[in-house]
């Protein structure tokens, strides 16, 4: 069953879908573009239509073999004469539009009933959680990319190179070597940088001592990886390699809990109870991960007010950190696929502490 099918046959037969966000536009088409409005209709996948415009009209022609492909121009004229044939009443948006966009086709195609409903985001969001098997080649290239950029700036980075340098040389490596982009924009914190967990790159530079934390990931045919390491400069302190310890035996304790069946907010307990044991659970200051694929954070997100259960073929990162504010920071994050017995990890990129 295909990806459109599939939402044809989630749809209420008397309702359609008109769904306009990039993320799932690619998704159920697998045409990657600025601009489009895809029609779905319940219980009849055969009438669905992709609206985009002259930029990508060509190219959508060629790409995409799932539905019909139709000019924008004077799109919503169609799309309600569509709809009458089809005799659809209820036409359901994402709940990720703008409010310009509902307001657009409310007034828009008026003569039918159009609201954004949960139902929609979430039959999208819970499918796109569990990936395909195509899906999961992607992100494992983009992983096998981030992971090459690992070892590159692991010979990089040496005392006086600034945070902001360090960014630039990862985006660079991964850019070169198949990355279509970053995945999100990297983080590369260095001494006492380290206790802002979304720390922003800057002028500051590596000083021996210094802790390290680099977190980034690459982008391949439109799925992300996810992975970071924090590693020391010439030498590492005692109180940062005890807090490194602690960090890394709570995210493999987290690991080896991951499983089809389990509460996501399970797997967070398990990392937050070794951190917690150690005397630093206030320093843990954010979700132990979230799911990954098209978007950088999908479904599912690993935390204590988490009601989602894991299924098999969910990508999931385990990131525990500990945040020491004005001294310094530790995260280590690895990306998993969750299989009915336990969990297959993506990033083999050692977890023990590199000094550099």
């Amino acid at each position: 069953m295909t990806r459109i099918e599939k939402l044809s046959k989630f749809l209420p037969e008397d309702s359609a879908a008109l769904v306009l966000t990039p993320v799932n536009r690619f998704y159920l088409t697998g045409f990657p573009s600025s601009a489009g409005v895809l029609l779905v209709f319940g219980g009849r996948p055969d009438k669905a239509v992709f609206f985009t415009d002259g930029r990508y009209i060509e190219a959508a022609k060629l790409a995409v073999n799932d539905c019909d492909v139709q000019l924008s121009d004077s799109s919503l004229a169609r799309i309600k004469q569509l709809l009458a044939d089809e005799g659809s009443v209820n036409v359901w948006l994402e709940t990720g539009i703008t409010v310009a966009e509902l307001s657009r086709f409310v007034q828009g195609i008026d003569r039918f009933s159009v609201s954004a409903p949960d139902g929609l985001t979430e039959f999208l969001t819970q499918t796109r959680a569990v990936k395909e098997p195509a899906e999961l080649v992607k992100i494992k290239e983009a992983q096998a990319v981030a992971q090459a950029a690992f070892h590159h700036i692991a010979d990089y980075i040496r005392p006086g190179v600034l945070e902001c340098e360090i960014a630039l040389e990862l985006e660079m490596f991964m850019r070169k070597n198949g990355a279509q982009a970053s995945a999100f924009d990297i983080i590369a914190l260095a001494g006492g940088n380290t206790s802002k967990p979304h720390g922003v790159p800057g002028e500051t530079a590596v000083h021996p001592g210094d802790l390290v934390l680099l977190d980034y990931g690459a982008v391949c045919g439109g799925y992300r990886s996810d992975m970071t390491r924090t590693v020391a400069m010439t030498h590492c302190g005692e109180c940062e390699r005890e807090v490194y310890e602690l960090v890394k035996s709570a995210g493999e304790a987290a690991i080896l809990a991951v499983r089809a069946g389990i509460c996501a907010s399970e797997i967070d307990k398990t990392a937050r109870e070794v951190i917690s044991a150690g005397g630093y659970g206030k320093e843990f200051s954010h979700s132990t991960g979230h799911g990954v694929g098209l978007d950088i954070h999908e479904a599912h997100t690993l935390s204590a007010a988490s009601t989602a259960v894991l299924a098999a073929g969910n990508v999931q990162t385990v990131e525990p950190g500990i945040y020491i504010e004005g001294a310094f920071g530790v995260r280590i994050e690895d990306m998993v696929v969750v299989t009915e017995e336990g969990c297959e990890n993506l990033t083999s990129i050692t977890r023990d502490l590199v000094v550099l």
